[in-house]
């Protein structure tokens, strides 16, 4: 009867442990999986916004301020649009916006104004 027993014992044991293997490795990846997923919310919302806010927030503040002198008076519009930052220029390229065709368009509506 004692072998009998010592021979589940051992049975158990050897389950459990072929057990604890397959926990072990369902934990290993459940961890990294959330490693994965934290790291792709960072690469992919964080950064970007984290970058956005460093590289393009001073071009348009910038870009505000030189609006702001246009509507007090204190700048005339074919100087607000010779003052536009590069990363707006481009920006403007890409749209398929010419800004020497702005500038003089301005530059006429200053005329007619003058005449």
């Amino acid at each position: 009867m004692e072998e009998d027993v010592k021979k589940i014992l051992e049975e158990h044991g050897k389950l459990l442990k072929e057990i604890h293997g397959h926990t072990t490795a369902l934990h290993r990846a459940l961890v990294w999986g959330r490693v994965w997923g934290v790291s792709r919310f960072v690469v992919f919302f964080v950064l970007p916004i984290a970058l956005a806010y460093f590289y393009i927030l001073p071009s348009f503040q910038s870009y505000l301020a030189s609006f702001k002198q246009v509507t007090s008076g204190q700048m005339k519009p074919e100087q607000f649009l010779q003052n536009i930052p590069p990363l707006f220029q481009s920006a403007l390229k890409l749209q398929g916006i010419d800004i020497e065709a702005l500038q003089r368009q301005a530059q006429q509506q200053v005329q007619k104004k003058q005449r």
